[in-house]
Order: structure tokens, then C-alpha cells, then sequence
């Protein structure tokens, strides 16, 4: 069996998060994931489902969608565009005709999903497998919202105008019935011709071949409407990715992989973790991480183990975003954020003063093709892979900063301003504020999550680029990233603003000072280059990543 997924509506009802129909309602997000990746997922596909086609309504559409496809590696999937608006018969009796013939299809919308689907997939197949008939299985909800109701003993439908019918939009049809769908004779429909339920009631009314079978369909989750969108939105997870297994006992936090790419990600760490035990002790670089018990790779069976100290809120201890967040005042936060970025300098210092001492540093050509990469081939990859879905709306600004540039200026404006041969020295690598851990009865900073890596040289880092990704984090990236109702509005004058508690990241940098002296200029460009990346990092929210990428213009335009 395939699935068709119908998701050529403009969506109206969502329009807060599809900027007004620019993107479709199936990449809205949910959280940590896209409406397309949920039904995707509780479809099954490749043990219930052998293919997958997602019929949009606009080549715009059609080009955004395939970046999700690709980019979530939505295996045996396939967007194909149908431009037509002319009801929901015509489309799908459309679409059956131009896929392969003699299969079975499920039928489903892109506003609905369950996770128990894959019963439904069961019962409806063993039907199908009972019936020599043109056999059409109509999903019914239990919990009866819907325009339509199905007598399953009298095979009938009708339509219900309080809207406390229970058909919900997931159907099953055998190979006979998408031939008799596909060869409708039109001039049998009445009443509401372009809806396919519609068709089907007088059809099967007047054709005893046809077959009405009935299905529950349980735990549903409709997001057709803002209201019911919201119910089913995740925030983030500070505190673990899903790559990541963390178990928290007493004195001891342990941290382990959870799949393969945790297994990448944790030897990065030990290696970085390693290399600060082994500095030299008259810097005393341990003392900005936590206690270390235990570090362990076992390449056989690809697990890594971490063993540290738990740093606990009782003891003073929390991230820096939690720090900060925790006061509503802009003045305190602006006051805060100024003590911990002076300490974060301070600490920066003391890294590269450890890498000189000890002759650590890279040469020349090695750092030069580190920043070429890190500021230039990252920032195009990321931006080649989601560009049509970042191109879909025309913002000129942001909260009235102009950001009305192209990949091509950012790239050049980064290139002249931060891509030298000065040595990388050892730093952490994503010292954003969910990373970096404060103690603000003590003053004391200590980092945890390191990345590893710059430009593909471990361990090593741009003193510039260390710096501008905790300010990244300060001025409001982790707010950002953890809003679940994070909603944009767009004037007509193409001004991007936002409601809510997230601060506004470019006038919030011209806050941010180290002792007397403001932010360099390399910094701020730095942070904007880093809100340019974002988009394909949380591709998961593609209404967050066409903002992160006007963020990060808007900086770049007005510091370079």
C-alpha cells in the first residue's frame, strides 16, 4: 500500500506560522519536528507504507517541501504538485490517474495524524485482501468533529451541518475502486460536487459493485486550527538531544550515547575533555569544567561514557540562559549578561594563553582553511540546502534594522572581515548560553557540551568566533530557539517583528560591553554570521528559520 498526503490547502486557518501561506501547513512545526515528519513517522513508511506522495499545490511549495524531504531523509518519499484548486474529488481522482496503477492507497490530509495508524493500515489491508470488489474504507473518528457520518450498517453517508460527523479524512481504496474513481462518470454528481465524500455517497448509491467498509481511527491529532495546533507544540529540550542518554544520581551526572551520531558527538567531547585534564596545571584550566570521574570509548560496541560532576541549582549552579532569563527587567538582564561575558573573556584569555605556552597553535595555511570553511562553505551548504524555503518571504527588516541582502553579500562581508591566518587557539567551540554553566554566588563559570571542533580542526578554535557564540546566546538565541508559540508578524512594508518575551538580538548587541569597552566589530559581525547558519539547524521549524536568517542579515547589514 502507498500513501497519498494532500497538502495543497493555503492553510489560513495557520497562517501566523506560514507567514500567510508562503510556506505550507504541513512544515509547520510541532516542536521537534514538522507536521509532515509526524504523519510521517506515525505512518510507518516502510513497514506498513511502501511509498510516500506528498501532492502540494505550487512549484514554490513543491521546492520547499523537497528541502524537509531531504534534509530529514524522508526515505521512498515524493512531491509531486498539483496547481489545480477545484475541490477535493477532482484532485484526488487527478492524482490516482497519474500515479502507478494496481495499488492499493491509504488517503490522508495534511493536518491530521495518529499514531495509531498502523492498526488502521492492518485492518484496512485484510479487507482489501477479503474483497474482489472496488472496496473505499472511510476512517472514522471517535471523536465525531467532523462534516460527515458514515452508516456502516446501511452504507450510506451524509453530511452533518452541526459538524458532529465522525468521518475525518482517512481513507483506504483498493486498486478497483482507484480505477472506478479515476473513470467517474461526472455528470452523476450532486449537491457539493468538488468533495470527494460527496461523490462517493451518490456513487456508491447507485453502483452495487462498490463496497463502503468502515475503520476507527483513535487518538487523532488535528492541528487544522491555530487552537488546535498549539496543543500539540513541544518546546525544546535544554538539557538533552535526542543523540544523548543523561542519567542524573546524587553527586554524579553520566552521560552516554544514544545512537550513532551521539557516539561521534561524545568522542569529540572526550577529546576535548581529555586535552584540559592534560593542560598545564599553572593555568588551572580545570577549573572551568565540572569534576571529571570517568571518560571511556569503546569503538566495538560504538558507546561512549561521560562520568562528571553534577553541578546543581541547590549549589548556586544554573545554565547561563537560566540566569538570565530568570529576571523580566531588561536593564538587570543587560546588567547580567555584561558580568558573565566579562567572565567569558577573561577564561578566553586564559585558553589561548595555555595554547601559546605549550606551542599548541595552528600555523597559518591550517587556520586560514579553517575559517574559509567555518565562514564561508558551512554558511553556503546550510543556505543551499533550505534556501527556497528562507526565499519564500520578502522581508526588508527587522524591528526597522535593514536586512535586504543576499547569501552572496553576507558571504563576502564575513570573508573580508573574519577570514585571516591568525592561529586558532583551544577553545570550546559552542560556548552558547545553554552550554556554559554559572555559579552566581561565586562568580565562577564552568563549561560543559563542547563541540570539539572548528573549520574541521579539533579542539581549536577562532578567539573571535569563541566570543561571539556565547553573545549569540546572551542576546537572546536560547529564548528564541525555546519558544513553542513563537509566531512573526510581517508588515506590509515588509518589517519583521515578534510579540512575546524573546528580546530583540540586534539592538540588544549594542547592550553587550567587555569592562568599559563595547563589543568589536568582528564580534557582532561574528553573531550575525552565526544566526545565518541557524535556518538549517532548526530546519525542524522552518517559520524560525526564515526569522534566524533575517536576524542574521539584519546584523551583518548593519555592523559591516
Amino acid at each position: 500500500m502507498d500513501l497519498i498526503i494532500f497538502a495543497g490547502g493555503k492553510g489560513t486557518r495557520n497562517s501566523q506560522w506560514t507567514y500567510n501561506s508562503a510556506i505550507p501547513k504541513i512544515l509547520v512545526s510541532t516542536g521537534q519536528k514538522t507536521v509532515l515528519e509526524r504523519i510521517y513517522d506515525s505512518w510507518h513508511v516502510s513497514d506498513n507504507i511502501k511509498n510516500v506522495y506528498v501532492v502540494v499545490s505550487s512549484e514554490a511549495w513543491q521546492k520547499q517541501v523537497k528541502e524537509i524531504v531531504v534534509l530529514k531523509k524522508l526515505k521512498n518519499t515524493k512531491v509531486i504538485r498539483y496547481d489545480k484548486q477545484d475541490g477535493t474529488f477532482y484532485t484526488v481522482s487527478s492524482v490516482l490517474a497519474a500515479l502507478p496503477q494496481n495499488t492499493d492507497y491509504a488517503i490522508t490530509w495534511s493536518d491530521i495524524w495518529t499514531n495509531t495508524i498502523h492498526k488502521s493500515v492492518s485492518i484496512a489491508k485484510h479487507l482489501f485482501e477479503l474483497s474482489d470488489e472496488p472496496t473505499f474504507v472511510i476512517g472514522q473518528d471517535s471523536n465525531k468533529v467532523h462534516r460527515f457520518d458514515f452508516d456502516a450498517i446501511k452504507e450510506t453517508i451524509k453530511e452533518v451541518t452541526d459538524q458532529t460527523g465522525n468521518i475525518c479524512g482517512i481513507y483506504f481504496v483498493n486498486a478497483k475502486m482507484c480505477n472506478k474513481i479515476i473513470d467517474a462518470d461526472q455528470s452523476i454528481q450532486q449537491g457539493r460536487q468538488d468533495d470527494i465524500i460527496d461523490w462517493l455517497s451518490v456513487k456508491a448509491s447507485i453502483d452495487n459493485s462498490i463496497s463502503l467498509l468502515n475503520v476507527d481511527i483513535t487518538k487523532l491529532n488535528d492541528v487544522g486550527q491555530n487552537t488546535k495546533l498549539i496543543e500539540h507544540l513541544e518546546s525544546q529540550n535544554i538539557d538533552a538531544r535526542f543523540f544523548n542518554k543523561i542519567t542524573k544520581y546524587g553527586e554524579i551526572l553520566t552521560k552516554a550515547n544514544a545512537d550513532d551520531k551521539g557516539y561521534t558527538v561524545g568522542q569529540s567531547e572526550i577529546g576535548w575533555y581529555s586535552e584540559v585534564l592534560n593542560s598545564n596545571n599553572n593555568l588551572n584550566l580545570k577549573s572551568y569544567i565540572p569534576q571529571i570521574h570517568e571518560l571511556k570509548i569503546d569503538a566495538l560496541t560504538r558507546t561512549t561514557n561521560i562520568v562528571m560532576q553534577l553541578l546543581k541549582p541547590q549549589d548556586g549552579w544554573s545554565t547561563v540562559n537560566e540566569f538570565l532569563s530568570s529576571s523580566k527587567d531588561l536593564k538587570e538582564r543587560i546588567t547580567r549578561a555584561n558580568k558573565v561575558v566579562k567572565q567569558m573573556v577573561a577564561m578566553s584569555w586564559i585558553f589561548k594563553q595555555e595554547t601559546i605556552e605549550n606551542n599548541l597553535t595552528t600555523n597559518s595555511e591550517e587556520s586560514y582553511l579553517a575559517k574559509v570553511t567555518e565562514y564561508s562553505s558551512v554558511l553556503v551548504d546550510r543556505y543551499e540546502s533550505v534556501k527556497n524555503i528562507l526565499s519564500s518571504v520578502k522581508i526588508k527588516s527587522v524591528f526597522g534594522n535593514l536586512c535586504d541582502i543576499t547569501i552572496d553579500d553576507v558571504e563576502a562581508q564575513i570573508g573580508s572581515h573574519l577570514v585571516n591566518d591568525d592561529a586558532l587557539v583551544f577553545g570550546h567551540g559552542d560556548c552558547n548560553d545553554s552550554n556554559v554553566m554559572y555559579n552566581a554566588t561565586t562568580d565562577e563559570i564552568k563549561l560543559i557540551d563542547p563541540r570539539g571542533q572548528f573549520g574541521g580542526v579539533a579542539n581549536r578554535v577562532d578567539p573571535i568566533y569563541e566570543i561571539a557564540k556565547f553573545v549569540y546566546g546572551v542576546t537572546g538565541y536560547s529564548e528564541f530557539n525555546l519558544d513553542k508559540y513563537f509566531m512573526p508578524v510581517v508588515s506590509d512594508n515588509c518589517d519583521l517583528t515578534w510579540d512575546g518575551l524573546i528580546p530583540n538580538p540586534i539592538d540588544l548587541l549594542d547592550t553587550i560591553t567587555i569592562g568599559d569597552k563595547v563589543l568589536d566589530q568582528k564580534v557582532k559581525l561574528a553573531v550575525g554570521l552565526i544566526w545565518c547558519k541557524l535556518p538549517q539547524y532548526i530546519s525542524n521549524n522552518p517559520t524560525k528559520s526564515i526569522a534566524a536568517w533575517s536576524i542574521g542579515r539584519a546584523i551583518i547589514e548593519k555592523y559591516s
